[in-house]
This record gives C-alpha cells, structure tokens and sequence, in this order.
C-alpha cells in the first residue's frame, strides 16, 4: 500500500497561485459577461427544477380531479357488462326452456303415436286393461265409503 503523501514545512505550498485549471476558474469568476452567462445558466436550472416541479404538481391535481370521472366510468362499465352478462344469461335461459318445451312436446306426441298404435294392434289388451282397471277403482271407491260409515 503506498504510503500517503504529507506536506511538510520544507516543501512549499503555493495556494496564492493558481494552476491552468484554475486559472479559468479564476477568469470566469472575474469577467463579467462569463459570470451572467454562469448566472443565467443557474437560473436556467433553478426554472427548469421549479417548472418541473410545479408541473408534476398540476398534473397530481389533474389527475385527483379526473379521478371521480374515472371512477364513474368505471362503474357504468362494469354496469354495462353486468347487465350484458344478465341478460345473456336471461336469454340462455330463455332459450333452454324453449328447448325443454319443444323436447316434452315431440316425446307427449310421441307417447300419443305409440298409444294409438298400441290400441289399433292390440285392441283386446286395450280393452282388457281399462276393464281392469276399473273394477279396481270401484273396489277401491267401495272400500273407501266403507270406511267412512
């Protein structure tokens, strides 16, 4: 590790002197038209901080004074896409009632058919099974008035 360097009474320090690098220094600080020139350019900088923080500050209240409108069109968006989905489902469930309806039609016009057709080919069965069952419903009438005497 190199070893600091020290100053010491024997070596002289010449700080009334200045060197080329601060010998520009030195002029710029004592000609006038650089020094305005340094100045304005400050000034410059010390605008440029203020307007960028004054627009910064504008648009946060823009923005918080946009916020309830954006709020609002939020909500009527999602309004709007609930009632679209409300009434997709309203018409989904119109629809498969319809389909349930014409589904119970076609199979009662089918029982129909296949009742008809049993009873022209089988016209005894038919007559047999109604005979039967009404004698079990007067059975059934007589033991209930019975009942009730």
């Amino acid at each position: 590790m190199p070893e600091p360097l020290r100053h010491t009474g024997d070596i002289p320090r010449f700080d009334t002197y200045p060197g080329p690098a601060e010998r520009e220094e030195w002029r710029a600080e004592r000609d006038p038209e650089r020094r305005a020139v340094a100045r304005q350019q400050a000034l410059n900088q010390t605008a440029e901080k203020i307007g960028t923080a004054i627009g910064t500050a504008v648009n946060a209240v823009s923005n918080v004074r946009q916020l309830p409108d954006r709020l609002q069109e939020k909500v009527q968006d999602i309004g709007g896409r609930l009632r679209d989905a409300r009434e997709g489902m309203k018409q989904d469930a119109r629809d498969a009632a319809a389909e349930w309806k014409q589904t119970a039609q076609q199979k009662v016009a089918e029982a129909r058919w296949e009742a008809r057709r049993f009873a022209y080919f089988k016209p005894f069965h038919v007559i047999g099974a109604v005979a039967a069952l009404s004698l079990a419903g007067g059975v059934a009438l007589r033991i209930w008035r019975s009942s009730l005497e």
